[in-house]
C-alpha cells in the first residue's frame, strides 16, 4: 500500500466515522447531524 492509497482510506474512514455511522447516544443521529442539531456546526 502506497502513500496515496493509504490517504485515500484514512478519508473514506474519516468522513464514515464523522458523517455516515449513527450513535445510539447521539439520538441515533451521526456526529455531524448531532452537532448540526446543536447549532454548533455549519
Amino acid at each position: 500500500m502506497g502513500y496515496e492509497e493509504f490517504r485515500e482510506r484514512l478519508s473514506a474512514y474519516l468522513t464514515h466515522y464523522n458523517e455516515t455511522r449513527i450513535k445510539k447516544s447521539l439520538g441515533w443521529m451521526s456526529p455531524v447531524q448531532y452537532r448540526r442539531s446543536l447549532g454548533l456546526a455549519a
